[in-house]
């Protein structure tokens, strides 16, 4: 159900324009591959005509309503002044479309103050990112399929050392020795050094490169693609990346994924 909301909240967004160029295209390709999800665009849509249409209904007659009620009680102005009584003037009860009509104000009034509150607490795509943003550990000299050669051990130690541009620098290399073909270790941890040295942009597509083939740091490669998008302000991006890892019980990051899906729908 939760995955549901997310995909509903993401397709409102396509149909109103308000994502950026590539997560429409995301979308886009969707709808071309995916019938059933195209079947549940076109719902969406039908359903916020129709709720524009019947809100904007109800809001017009109200008003008419309360403009008539209005018109009615006016009265004249008396040629003759007006016998001046002692007795106190009864008191009538306002009218049912005075009511109604303080009833819309006071409503509207509490979902402004309603919605600027959780607009000011809302957390921004920055603010995710410093929460839950931490460096990976750097990797083990024996794992993976990667040959233990001088350019990758020194890579290791430029990426402990801080140095991440001279580890991709020197992981590159490794990958330009085999005619332009890395593994999904070297490609993870140039995206890793280039996500830590604040190149996120340029991170994505060494991240979106492990996820090619089944492998041991796919899981990894998933949560820090969702780091990118939040560091490059792409939230649509990252909402359709975290609900992939919200779907499977067991990855490593499912909660935490869960509470970032939480904060981007507020």
């Amino acid at each position: 159900m939760k995955n549901n909301e997310y995909e509903i909240d993401i397709i409102e967004l396509y149909l109103k324009g308000e994502l950026s160029e590539d997560e429409r295209l995301a979308i886009a390709e969707r709808i071309a591959t995916d019938s059933d999800f195209a079947a549940e665009v076109a719902l969406v849509k039908d359903t916020l005509k129709t709720v524009n249409v019947g809100e904007n209904l109800r809001v017009r007659e109200l008003f008419e309503n309360i403009a008539a009620e209005v018109k009615d009680e006016k009265t004249t102005i008396p040629l003759e002044p007006p016998t001046v009584s002692h007795t106190p003037p009864a008191v009538s009860n306002p009218p049912f479309f005075k009511w109604v009509a303080i009833g819309v104000g006071v409503a509207l009034l509490l979902a402004l103050a309603a919605y600027f509150v959780d607009k000011a607490n809302k957390a921004t795509p920055a603010d995710l990112y410093a929460q839950y943003y931490e460096v990976y550990p750097s990797p083990s000299v024996a794992r993976g399929n990667v040959d233990i050669n001088t350019m990758w051990v020194e890579g290791i130690e430029f990426y402990e050392n801080g140095e991440y541009l001279k580890a991709v620098v020197n992981w590159e290399s490794i990958i330009e020795e085999n005619d332009g073909e890395g593994n999904y270790l070297t490609y993870f941890y140039i995206g890793m050094a280039l996500l830590e040295n604040g190149n996120a942009a340029d991170a994505i597509p060494y991240l979106q490169k492990v996820l090619i083939s089944d492998n041991d740091y796919r899981q990894q490669a998933e949560w820090y693609l969702v780091m990118a998008y939040l560091k490059t302000g792409e939230g649509g991006l990252a909402i359709l990346q975290l609900q992939q890892i919200a779907i499977n019980l067991d990855h490593y990051k499912r909660v935490e994924a869960e509470e970032i899906l939480r904060e981007l729908q507020k």
